[in-house]
């Protein structure tokens, strides 16, 4: 393999003691080895590499935007007074977040030290979305929030940020990676299981829609059991009934069967109610929807229910709560 020493392309010719292979790119260990050598461009190149990682990693830990762009500072202010330090381990990458990680931990400490709780509006495993896949996020949110804080790291190091086992392992401090590759299987087949698509097949029942704007909600079930009963319209629903709507539904919806609660777009305050108690009952499911594309959901859940009496009400833009009957 021809080697050369590194002109000036890359980095600082003042670490040009260091070979490097011709690539287009230098390794992160030959740009470790240059910044520990004083080459500050060769770590400014680490920084613009692993920045958004690093970022994720804090803002998925600490759910808090400001507080995860003061980790990321510090853990690369870190890195860089310990350059030295650094004798190759898994990855640079591993080693960084392996910081940035340890730099989360301590803050959440200090949090639960000072009683201070979790921000609800925290960044989701990504950068924002477009609308389209809100609803995809939001289950996985609380698909997340349903598994064991090992397994969700071991999610999160593998499948979003794409490390390998060996890596992953390395910065959760695991003394083998088939411990990390355990949590990892439970974690996806959980993950599987809590996010896989409501049966399309018989058996899908529509069991109430609220439409009193702001508020609006379909809940649909499906199961094997014996089809809906007959509709019948029940009075406009007071404000607040978002939840005691829920739970008239889940006293009536036969054992056995998911559900699965649409919200058309509703505020802030609606789904701050809904969520909570959706997340003390396993079997349902919260998704939000667009207003055209709820109506539209609507209609045809509907439709395809033989439910004319709720969908005549619904094209009618009357405020009313429907529910089968008697």
């Amino acid at each position: 393999m021809n080697r050369q020493r590194d002109p000036a392309a890359v980095v600082n010719p003042a670490a040009g003691h260091v070979e490097v292979e011709e690539t287009p790119e230098a390794s992160d260990a030959v740009l470790v080895a240059r910044a520990a050598g004083g080459d500050d461009e060769a770590f400014a190149l680490l920084y613009h590499r692993h920045k958004h990682d690093t970022w994720r990693l804090a803002s998925f830990t600490l759910r808090d935007a400001h507080e995860a762009e003061d980790v990321v500072q510090e853990t690369f202010l870190r890195a860089y007074r310990s350059l030295a330090g650094f004798h190759g381990g898994p990855s640079a990458r591993a080693w960084l977040l392996t910081i940035c990680r340890n730099l989360c931990l301590d803050r959440l400490r200090r949090r639960t030290a000072r009683g201070l709780a979790f921000l609800e509006d925290a960044p989701g495993l990504d950068p924002p979305a477009p609308a389209a896949d809100v609803d995809t996020r939001l289950d996985l949110r609380r698909a997340l929030a349903g598994l064991a804080v090992e397994d969700v790291e071991a999610f999160f190091f593998v499948d979003v940020l794409g490390l390998r086992s060996h890596e992953a392992a390395a910065v959760l401090d695991l003394a083998a990676p088939s411990t990390l590759r355990s949590r990892l299987t439970r974690a996806r087949a959980q993950l599987a299981q809590a996010l896989a698509p409501p049966p399309a097949a018989v058996g899908r029942e529509v069991w109430g829609v609220l439409h009193t704007p702001p508020d609006r909600a379909i809940v649909v079930a499906h199961g094997a059991e014996a089809g809906a009963v007959p509709a019948d319209v029940a009075p406009p629903a007071h404000p607040g009934a978002l939840v005691r709507f829920f739970e008239a539904l889940e006293h009536r919806i036969p054992a056995g069967r998911r559900v699965l609660a649409v919200l058309g777009a509703p505020p802030r305050v609606s789904v701050a109610a809904a969520a909570p108690w959706i997340a003390h009952h396993p079997r349902w499911r919260l998704r939000l929807s667009s207003g055209d594309r709820w109506r539209r959901d609507a209609e045809r859940l509907l439709t395809d229910g033989d439910d004319p009496a709720a969908l005549a009400r619904l094209r009618s833009s009357e405020p009313f709560v429907w529910t089968p009957g008697p």
